[in-house]
């Protein structure tokens, strides 16, 4: 089904989109607590 395809490939997007989301996040805590990136 086309249809399933077309989630399917939205969901993996947007799996792609939380991990980098996650990494910032991470990046910017260790950049509050004045850590070297």
């Amino acid at each position: 089904m086309i249809y399933t395809d077309y989630l399917q490939r939205h969901i993996d997007r947007l799996t792609e989109a939380q991990k980098l989301y996650s990494e910032i996040l991470r990046e910017e805590m260790r950049a509050e607590k004045g850590e070297k990136v």
